[in-house]
């Protein structure tokens, strides 16, 4: 079983290897230093290698490489990710020098199809294990492996440009993908405001606002009532009720008062808790 190890920072430090203190090390089962892995990382971490990029030289930075140097949270993602691929080959005794693009599918992403791991965990692993591969044959480590891509039709809101894609990817059900149906929500927000909860009326106001409003959920906790501009309305319009016998009278009703009126509940204002 294969796992990495973080370096001392301070050890680093002291013998000026300090730009190498973030990157992992990966280690094979035989607690031996898995250097070609090992290197990988190290390339990636200093930006001598361009993930997605088959035709990027290895040990050829660029200034346009040291730009993407990914982040300390990004370069221990890819050593889990390479550590978990390592592994797989040692467990099942695949030999990854000689692995093609067809056989990273059918011995390492169709396994883990198997497995019921979501989409975005398969796809991560998955493009890491041909990175690597890649980076491999680009550093004679191995022997040639051949990428299969398709070109699709990019997000136009980002670029009107064509983009790459590896074939053979997971894609997410498209269940999962579909918005609720506007009963679902009603639903959900009664269910907000009749539960048992001393916060379930100030819940589905939250929540009811962020739907009408759009409003960032960090925007919502951050929400008063002195942050609304007051709407004069008059006060038999929107009498909002704050217990079961008392009714709040505000001739200067804002905003919210109103959104609390309109959305349906059964028990109670929805301001009782404020």
């Amino acid at each position: 079983m294969a796992f990495i190890i973080m370096p001392c920072k301070l050890r680093a430090t002291t013998i000026g290897t300090q730009d190498l203190a973030r990157i992992p090390v990966l280690y094979d089962r035989n607690y031996q230093c898995h250097a070609p892995a090992s290197q990988y990382l190290m390339d990636i971490g200093r930006g001598r290698w361009i993930r997605g990029n088959e035709n990027c030289e290895a040990h050829a930075p660029s200034a346009y490489a040291r730009k993407r140097i990914p982040s300390d949270g990004s370069i221990v993602t890819y050593g889990r990710q390479i550590e978990h691929f390592i592994t797989h080959c040692e467990r099942r005794r695949i030999n990854w020098r000689e692995l093609d693009y067809q056989g990273v599918l059918d011995r390492y992403v169709n396994p883990m199809v198997c497995g019921r791991l979501a989409p975005s965990t398969i796809n991560g692993r998955f493009h890491t294990a041909v990175d690597f591969l890649t980076w491999a044959a680009n550093a004679e480590e191995r022997g040639p492996f051949e990428v299969v891509v398709e070109v699709v039709a990019s997000d136009p809101r980002k670029s009107a440009a064509p983009r790459r894609r590896l074939v053979g990817g997971v894609r997410p059900d498209p269940g999962d993908l579909s918005l609720p149906e506007r009963s679902a929500i009603e639903e959900w927000l009664t269910y907000l405001q009749t539960r048992d909860s001393h916060t379930a009326n100030v819940d589905a106001l939250m929540c009811w606002t962020l739907l009408r409003t759009a409003l960032r959920a960090e925007e919502i906790l951050r929400l008063r009532v002195s942050c609304l501009q007051p709407v004069k309305r008059d006060c038999q319009e929107f009498r909002v009720r704050a217990g079961c016998d008392q009714v709040s009278e505000n001739r200067s009703s804002n905003r919210m008062a109103s959104w609390a009126f309109a959305m349906p509940h059964s028990r109670g204002g929805i301001f009782q808790s404020l």
